[in-house]
């Protein structure tokens, strides 16, 4: 890394699930993208002072029996938004921010693929329609934290994207990408992998400007 330059850092869960398309927006804006693999090293690394993305991942918010890795997540992005740096949350990452601030974490209805999403709040994303497709990948879902702001919901899984200080939970997956729907879908029937491409050929741009937006507004605003 160039000196001075600054940096993001990102907690990687899965190795299939990745950090798609933050690490592309990230070199675009001259920002460092150091990618944590939770996945490999069995623990958070010590000393996380920069900006976080928090990625997905198949374990619970409550796996610390089998993922210890997850109770020095929680203690990260607590001490992050107690001194106001940035973190955004992904899918599981948003609800381990929600369980990290006291709210409780539970299944819920399951969604894979392409799904609606409604804005809640005006004041964000004016760029946007208010309704629009985005791509989840869950089977848990949270109760917002005390004093959060709900920015998008969803229909079957209300709580899609709030923001707590200065955090961002967001229950889909803006970062995606067709390799990664590809690895994701693997398991299901080509015909239906078919369609899904097709689909999220159209749906990934928008998606991805939405992800541009969630970086500069909510991520490197809070490093200026």
């Amino acid at each position: 890394m160039e000196p001075g330059r600054m940096k993001v850092a990102v907690f990687q869960h899965m190795e299939t699930e990745g950090p798609g398309f933050f690490p592309e927006i990230l070199g675009s804006r001259g920002i460092s993208c150091e990618i944590h693999r939770l996945c490999d090293t069995g623990e958070t690394p010590a000393g996380i002072s920069s900006p976080l993305i928090i990625m997905g991942g198949g374990m619970s918010v409550h796996d610390e029996k089998e993922f210890p890795f997850l109770a020095g997540e929680k203690e990260i992005i607590r001490g992050s938004i107690r001194e106001g740096r940035p973190v955004v949350g992904i899918c599981l990452g948003a609800q381990l921010i929600a369980d990290a601030m006291g709210s409780q974490v539970y299944p819920g209805t399951k969604e894979f693929g392409w799904c609606g999403i409604e804005r809640e709040s005006r004041e964000y994303f004016t760029g946007f329609p208010d309704r629009m497709e985005v791509f989840q990948f869950h089977g848990d879902t949270f109760d917002l934290p005390l004093g959060a702001v709900l920015i998008w919901k969803g229909h079957e899984v209300k709580n899609q994207m709030f923001l707590l200080g200065s955090a961002a939970g967001v229950q889909f997956h803006p970062e995606i990408t067709l390799p990664l729907i590809r690895e994701w879908a693997k398991e299901r029937p080509a015909r239906d992998i078919d369609s899904l491409i097709a689909e999220s050929s159209r749906q990934i741009p928008p998606s991805h400007a939405f992800c541009e937006e969630l970086v500069d507004r909510f991520l490197l605003e809070g490093m200026r």
